[in-house]
């Protein structure tokens, strides 16, 4: 089965706050694809559906001591 290019839609909001030496991120996201599997039933491999992922990121990065980043 040859199935079309998949196309993924992402929606993504996001906080940065800067203190100087270290730094904090925290974003929510939402992506959304068409949801590719084996329809057990027909045997056939297509597009069936859609795949939708849902999350929180929270990250930080800096510098606790001169010389070394994380």
């Amino acid at each position: 089965q040859v199935l079309s290019p998949v196309v993924a839609e992402q929606v993504e909001i996001g906080l940065k706050r800067d203190f100087g030496r270290y730094a904090i991120t925290l974003a929510a996201f939402q992506i959304t694809q068409p949801a590719q599997y084996l329809d057990t039933t027909t045997n056939v491999f297509g597009e069936f559906g859609e795949q939708r992922n849902r999350g929180i990121e929270l990250s930080t990065f800096g510098s606790p001591v001169r010389g070394l980043r994380l």
